[in-house]
């Protein structure tokens, strides 16, 4: 009778894990859940860059055992930031905001969860019996709007999101680069209002299978100044790309990533090109012996201007 408690008790614990609090009370009395609507959630889908390519160089065990070992920072993660997990479907981990509690941060708290999630990842070795085979690299995306939950099957019954919402945040994830964060305009926008010190960097209109032409946003990340955030979400101007490497199941690659440039950072950097400018010109101007002293004395003033 003891060892039948425990096992009960196992079992409420799954499934609490696996469903929210009120649907795993209502499979533990065995009553239908009826389906839930909800005005405005956040999803979040993130894949591993090159998995397919990983497969084909891991035995599946190892597969299994990276896979379990990054999944853990997720989960981790998931609850520290108050993030609802919904499913993993191989490499591909979702989640949600806003859907299991009122979230009225849901937005903001999804993409200090993603951004997170991209850190932890960065930090998983594809095989720790060779960390020659590099890191784990993941790419996510993120949409806002309304869904509607429901339980769906009788045999390892799932908590499903449906809507176009759920598509869309997909999208936004296939259409991400490695190591980055990917949202909609609509996004972008909550994000904005929610957290203005979140930086925002417009990836401008791209083509969207079966969504058209979409405005998009880059997550950056999290800046202690809100106005940064506020004028990137109104630019349409690409930033500067630089190409780096990354190493996946013993390969490198080439990948280009746009590089954030704050606009402080922007004027700081054309501040600094001007005054070494204006170092090279005075050395250029040397023509007599006696001037030699005073330009001496103008670039040591200049210099320590520039530290």
């Amino acid at each position: 009778r003891r060892e039948r408690g425990k096992s009960n008790n196992l079992a409420a614990n799954v499934l609490r894990d696996v469903f929210p609090e009120h649907v795993a009370k209502a499979l533990l009395a065995g009553n239908k859940v009826e389906p839930e609507a909800r005005d405005c959630v956040t999803i979040f889908f993130s894949d591993i860059v090159n998995f397919a390519e990983i497969q084909s160089k891991l035995r599946p065990e190892e597969v299994a055992r990276m896979l379990d070992r990054l999944y853990t920072k997720y989960d981790n993660l998931s609850h520290a930031h108050n993030v609802f997990k919904v499913e993993t479907i191989g490499d591909a981990y979702m989640a949600v905001t806003n859907l299991v509690a009122d979230q009225p941060d849901h937005t903001a708290r999804m993409a200090r969860f993603a951004l997170s999630v991209i850190q932890a990842a960065s930090e998983t070795l594809v095989d720790e019996q060779d960390p020659s085979k590099g890191s784990v690299i993941t790419r996510a995306g993120m949409h806002s709007g309304p869904v509607v939950a429901d339980v769906v099957g009788l045999r390892n019954p799932r908590y499903c999101l449906f809507g176009d919402t759920v598509n869309t945040a997909s999208r936004m994830e296939s259409n991400s680069q490695a190591g980055r964060i990917h949202c909609s305009e609509f996004t972008a926008s909550h994000l904005s209002r929610q957290s203005p010190t979140i930086l925002l960097e417009s990836r401008g209109f791209i083509d969207v299978k079966g969504k058209g032409k979409m405005k998009t946003f880059w997550v950056q990340g999290e800046s202690p100044r809100p106005d940064e955030s506020v004028h990137s979400l109104h630019s349409d101007h690409a930033a500067p790309s630089i190409a780096v490497t990354v190493e996946v199941a013993g390969e490198t690659r080439a990948h280009e990533v746009e590089k954030k440039i704050s606009p402080s950072r922007q004027l700081a950097a054309m501040s600094l090109r001007k005054k070494e400018g204006l170092i090279n010109r005075i050395q250029s101007m040397r023509p007599l012996a006696h001037m030699s002293n005073t330009i001496g004395h103008k670039l040591g003033h200049t210099g320590s201007m520039l530290k």
